[in-house]
């Protein structure tokens, strides 16, 4: 079957390819692919639908890997909005864009903030399977912003979130992202 340049199975192709891209480091051709899907979803489905979430969430990521934190925030708190919405308070799915909240709450220096989202996060998504890397991410979030916490942070827990980060993020090859929790691993000693 074939589907024209505007049709919602090419956004989701286009959003698909784009998450690839990330992960590979192409943030200009992921981001233009990200944007262009959230468009053709919008003009589609209308500005509410929660296929959108997917989209924002995307953005999200890459407005925090650019240090647009405002944009970040925005775009990850829409998609937790829309997932809400759609799936309730306690989905899983929620657990993603707490994460990416949690790591903008970190990036400002938000600690406290950072961890209540990722333990929230962890929570959501203790039960469920999840791709290889997402589970990852939310726990090397945890553990950052536990050493972060006044100097007064779990280091030992900290490190043993770090660990299994290191261990989930290597199932996804995603090498940008191990490269970030060999760095911690690292710095944590």
């Amino acid at each position: 079957e074939h589907h024209g340049e505007e049709h919602v199975a090419v956004a989701s192709s286009k959003l698909n390819l784009g998450y690839t891209l990330y992960s590979q480091g192409d943030l200009v051709n992921a981001r233009a692919l990200s944007e262009q899907a959230l468009a053709i979803w919008k003009a589609k489905l209308g500005d509410d639908h929660p296929e959108l979430a997917l989209a924002y969430g995307n953005i999200g990521d890459f407005d925090l890997d650019e240090g647009q934190l405002e944009d970040a925030r925005r775009n990850f708190q829409r998609a937790l909005e829309l997932t809400a919405e759609a799936l309730g308070e306690d989905a899983a799915d929620l657990g993603y864009y707490l994460t990416g909240l949690a790591r903008v709450a970190l990036a400002k220096g938000e600690v406290d903030e950072a961890i209540e989202m990722s333990e929230r996060a962890l929570e959501l998504r203790a039960e469920t399977w999840l791709p290889p890397g997402d589970l990852g991410l939310t726990q090397l979030t945890l553990s950052r912003a536990l050493v972060e916490r006044d100097g007064k942070g779990d280091r030992t827990r900290a490190r043993d979130l770090a660990l299994l980060a290191r261990g989930d993020i290597e199932a996804s090859g995603d090498q940008r992202r191990l490269a970030a929790v060999q760095a911690w691993l690292e710095q944590m000693g």
